[in-house]
């Protein structure tokens, strides 16, 4: 009976070291997947910190890759006229290389002292894919006037013209023998906006002369110069002829020498 129990009690004790030894190995498995699990989540955060890298990157490239505005030609800016409003420009095209940019996508204009004569800032600054300033200048000139009326004497002509006050310091006349005023030109600078008329003296007798007036504004040191006007033509008149001596008088004076005789 003892040995019975005995075999009994080994048995037994063996029954649970094995069945211990079985709880321990798979506990080592669970604890090798929960390692491989944790490796695997390791290598997912290692992962999303690169991805997290390279998104920083990308965005430093993207950066790096926008091109600069400097870099572009303008088109289309002119002078332009007073006329009491803020003036654009209205046809500009802008260009980096064979490609043309979009207002408002790709630029952005803005303008400086626009409303009165003098100079222009225009600023183009670059959005979206592109980067940087560039600036660009016009000039707001003042309205013109015209020739109104025009009269010749003998050696000078009396010429007058509209009134323009407006954005205006003066009156620029000038006058030549060449109707293209490349060649025997000059030119009178008229002050007072309020004197709208000269005579100019001193001229050649039955010779042809142009004349053609534009207004100026004086800004600062600058002188800012509307477009000429339509050009007038004038003609002198001739001089006096001296009147040669009567038949008459001749005849009598030879008569009066025949008859001494």
């Amino acid at each position: 009976m003892k040995e019975v129990n005995f075999r009994t009690f080994i048995l037994l004790f063996l029954f649970l070291f094995l069945f211990v030894m079985i709880l321990l190995s798979g506990t080592g498995r669970e604890r090798g997947q929960l390692r491989v699990y944790a490796g695997q989540m390791s290598d997912l955060q290692t992962d999303t910190g690169d991805e997290a890298e390279d998104t920083e990157e990308n965005k430093t490239n993207k950066k790096d890759t926008k091109i600069e505005i400097g870099k572009a030609k303008i088109y289309g800016i002119t002078s332009r006229t007073y006329s009491g409003q803020e003036i654009i420009q209205k046809k500009l095209t802008v260009k980096i290389k064979s490609k043309t940019l979009t207002k408002n996508r790709d630029y952005k204009v803005t303008y400086s002292k626009n409303k009165k004569v003098g100079t222009v800032q225009i600023k183009f600054k670059g959005i979206g894919n592109y980067t940087g300033v560039v600036t660009r200048n016009f000039k707001i000139i003042p309205k013109g006037t015209k020739i109104k009326n025009i009269s010749a004497g003998s050696e000078k002509i009396t010429i007058t013209w509209r009134k323009q006050s407006e954005q205006t310091t003066g009156y620029k006349l000038q006058y030549s023998i060449d109707k293209t005023f490349q060649k025997y030109s000059k030119t009178i600078t008229v002050k007072d906006v309020k004197n709208i008329g000269k005579v100019i003296k001193k001229l050649d007798h039955d010779t042809p002369y142009y004349f053609r007036i534009r207004t100026y504004r004086t800004v600062g040191d600058r002188n800012y110069y509307s477009a000429w006007s339509t050009r007038r033509r004038a003609k002198t008149k001739g001089s006096a002829l001296v009147k040669a001596p009567s038949l008459k008088f001749v005849d009598w004076a030879a008569g009066n020498k025949r008859s001494e005789e």
